[in-house]
């Protein structure tokens, strides 16, 4: 079988693009199954961003932001733009290239947290619900990353549970095996400003991630224990005062 992995979201430092090269970076080469990694155009793209995928790597000279963004979908093949012929075509991500496909599709959908809180405004939910249905509507499976995922796509969506696949998300190995000298961890804790003990929260500034509610269950601690160990928010935000 031969299978195109899309990788065009792998290349940041976010939970999708960790998930894509954790996974992907693991897939076997073998004689029954060829695995080709595919990206649209972007600016700054550099074969060697993708040095880690054991594959051959398929790029397009046409940009990711006019595929996705085009109100129609374009009259060309995903396999056609990428001159990747495949017998599937794997994303580990929700949304897909306004493209056709000559191929079947597995795509990921993490969870539907936008639309079970409805925290954002309503433009931005009703949009991210409209490339969620096309995206199930041109998959022919789906993976999600837990049970609980599971079951809300099939609630509010009605997908047949057959059609979804749970993969649990998975971490780097690599990044729990490096031993840090004295010097470099005092580097870190001088360039931001650490204190001895915290509590660290890598999540990106955006409503759904309700840091409000970490905060106020910070500050509902006792005083001895906040004086002790302190709360650290890995990205600041306007709205936030110090």
């Amino acid at each position: 079988m031969k299978c195109n992995i899309d990788l065009h979201r792998s290349t940041g430092i976010g939970g999708i693009s960790n998930y894509i090269r954790n996974i992907t970076s693991n897939l076997n080469q073998n004689s029954s199954h060829e695995f080709f990694g595919c990206s649209l155009w972007y600016k700054k793209i550099n074969r060697k961003h993708y040095d880690w995928f054991s594959g051959p790597i398929h790029l397009s000279v046409i940009p990711e932001r006019l595929v996705y963004s085009s109100p129609i979908r374009l009259p060309i093949s995903y396999e056609t733009l990428l001159n990747s012929p495949s017998d599937l075509n794997v994303f580990f991500t929700y949304q897909l290239p306004n493209l056709k496909f000559s191929a079947p599709v597995v795509s990921t959908i993490h969870d539907i947290i936008l639309l079970k809180t409805e925290c954002e405004a309503r433009e931005i939910t009703e949009n991210h619900k409209k490339i969620l249905e096309r995206t199930i509507n041109q998959s022919k499976y789906i993976l999600t990353v837990s049970e609980a995922s599971k079951q809300d796509l099939i609630n509010y969506f009605g997908i047949n549970h057959d059609k979804i696949f749970i993969v649990h998300n998975g971490i780097d190995q690599e990044q729990f095996r490096k031993n840090h000298s004295e010097d470099e961890l005092n580097k870190v804790i001088n360039k931001y400003g650490l204190p001895e003990k915290f509590i660290l929260n890598l999540g990106r500034y955006r409503k759904h991630k309700n840091i409000e509610r970490l905060i106020k269950a910070y500050a509902s601690l006792p005083k001895t224990f906040r004086k002790n160990i302190k709360l650290v928010l890995s990205e600041s935000h306007p709205e936030m005062k110090t």
